[in-house]
């Protein structure tokens, strides 16, 4: 691997970091709170459903549907080559990669929150 893909790759992996940052900070605090709430009425610790639907499920949601769209889309002959005969992927498919990281975030937040608040008790 050259210097320059390497660099390029990290790239990548940081700017998924910064964007996933803030949001699995808010959906961490969601799921923490939620969780101590729902322990201080004597029920079982874990988030609520709302909590569950918005920062688990919608983002799931979002990585399925970005696979299912991104699964038929054409791939280059080689990594990097460029095919001017092929069809180029779909826009809603383009935009949809900005979702990721917030979805990943939203996820690892969630879980990050309620793993430590049921450890906190």
């Amino acid at each position: 691997m050259t210097l320059s893909a390497l660099f390029s790759a990290s790239t990548v992996y940081l700017l998924t970091l910064m964007g996933a940052f803030p949001f699995a900070i808010w959906s961490g605090r969601s799921a923490f709170l939620a969780v101590q709430a729902r322990a201080a009425d004597g029920q079982p610790p874990r988030p609520g459903r709302a909590a569950t639907i918005f920062c688990a499920v919608l983002p799931l949601v979002v990585f399925a549907w970005y696979g299912w769209a991104s699964a038929g889309t054409p791939q280059a002959a080689a990594p990097g080559a460029f095919d001017p005969m092929a069809d180029p992927p779909d826009e809603h498919v383009q935009a949809m990669f900005f979702l990721l990281p917030p979805a990943l975030g939203l996820i690892a937040g969630y879980l990050g929150g309620w793993f430590l608040a049921a450890r906190r008790g």
